[in-house]
């Protein structure tokens, strides 16, 4: 390889502009940030399945308005299943049923 390379053989490698490498690292850094935001909501929502309160099965995304009510509400400390079905938005089409299973478990 040294004696290619000597005899201009072989073509340098390309360096991009440093305009270009810095917008590949803050291309990296987002996919990474994006990553971990995922695999923290799906942290919580097993931590959520484990303690038996399956609202995923009736939300489509548990960190949308609706659901994010009713995790503030459940963080405040008076969990009360009755109460929360008062914060779903009108446009969820589970049943009020069904929703109220889903957080009783």
């Amino acid at each position: 390889m040294a004696k290619l390379l000597l005899s201009g053989l072989l073509r340098g490698s390309f360096i991009p502009a440093g305009k270009i490498r810095e917008l590949r690292d803050l291309t990296k850094y987002k996919r990474k940030l994006t990553n971990q935001v995922s695999s923290e909501k799906n942290r919580f929502q097993k931590i959520l399945e484990d303690a038996n309160i399956k609202i995923s099965v009736v939300l489509s995304d548990i960190f949308g308005v609706t659901g994010q009510k009713i995790i503030s509400e459940m963080l405040k400390g008076d969990y009360q299943p009755e109460r929360l079905l008062y914060l779903v938005h009108g446009r969820i089409k589970a049943g009020r049923e069904e929703i109220k299973e889903a957080l009783t478990g």
